[in-house]
């Protein structure tokens, strides 16, 4: 049985810390950067890395070696895929992976994405701007994508461009992770390649996971084309010529019947049936067609009217 004081001593004793997380930050890329500035800049990001107090970040050297054991095990992929970043850290031995991008156009850039490897997921991606003069100034972005205060997420329908917030590019469009941002309000825009906005918005966030749509595609509900001036004074140019044959000839026959019943022809028997519903054919044909030829005038003077 332990002794009274070695018990107190024992429970006198502070609990164990929990375990740091050990931080891998991938070599800063940037294809419009030269070599000189990323690597300047890389060293910035390692000496900011400083904000990062929960968490041991590998040395230049340890992350060199750890990518190329990375190779010998024979992981060939593209840094740029999420999945191939947690593999890299499973390698590694890391729980988390911060990858650094630069952009030399307009003005020096700078971007991180966190991927947590335990999680096998991407966290979120900060952006801002950074002055190769100014170690401090990478701080900002790193502790943004470490801890973000808020994240937005960009979501776009059949554009292709990249996402800034507040003139900073943080990636393309579409598939582009969720973006760390200050809580309050941002102008959020969808750029093209020569940076010319496609749509743009201010959006205000708070704690938490956002969201912004560009190019929703609204339901547009069919619409009936009303009938211009024009036409209808075709319309009604068609409807009374016809309606004036019609007319025409109905009066005609109406009138030959006539005729043939008060003054038959000699040494012929007409056909009196026949010929009053000819006559009474006629009339009616007579009629419709001036009808018709009342309704294309309408059409004709209202058309007159709204031109």
């Amino acid at each position: 049985m332990l002794a009274p004081a070695l018990v107190l001593l024992l429970a006198a004793q502070p609990a164990a810390p929990a375990p740091q997380r050990a931080v891998m930050i991938v070599p800063v890329e940037g294809t419009d950067v030269m070599p000189a500035m990323r690597a300047q800049l890389d060293a910035h990001v390692r000496t900011s890395a400083s904000v990062l107090a929960d968490a041991r970040v590998l040395s230049r050297a340890e992350t060199d070696a750890a990518m190329e054991d990375a190779v010998t095990a024979g992981l060939q992929c593209s840094l740029q895929a999420v999945a191939c970043l947690v593999q890299l850290g499973l390698v590694a031995g890391v729980t988390d992976i911060l990858i650094a991008r630069a952009r030399a156009q307009p003005t020096l850039e700078l971007s991180v994405l966190r991927v947590d490897v335990e999680r096998a997921s991407a966290t979120a991606i900060a952006a801002d701007r950074v002055d190769l003069a100014n170690a401090d100034s990478t701080r900002p972005v790193l502790l943004r994508a470490w801890r973000p205060p808020a994240t937005l997420s960009v979501e776009v329908d059949n554009i292709v461009g990249f996402a800034t917030v507040d003139g900073v590019t943080f990636g393309a469009v579409p598939d582009l992770q969720p973006l760390a941002v200050q809580t309050g309000s941002h102008a959020v825009a969808v750029v093209d390649a020569r940076g010319v906005v496609i749509d743009q918005r201010t959006v205000v966030v708070s704690a938490g996971h956002h969201r912004v749509r560009f190019g929703e595609a609204d339901e547009e509900e069919p619409k009936q084309v009303a009938a211009g001036p024009a036409t209808g004074a075709i319309a009604g140019g068609v409807i009374a010529g016809v309606s004036g044959v019609v007319a025409a000839t109905g009066l005609l026959m109406a009138m030959d019947a006539e005729a043939q019943l008060s003054k038959p022809k000699p040494g012929v028997d007409p056909n009196v049936e026949a010929l009053q519903a000819g006559g009474l054919l006629g009339l009616f044909g007579a009629v419709v067609g001036g009808i018709g030829i009342a309704v294309g005038v309408y059409m004709l003077v209202g058309a007159g009217a709204e031109s």
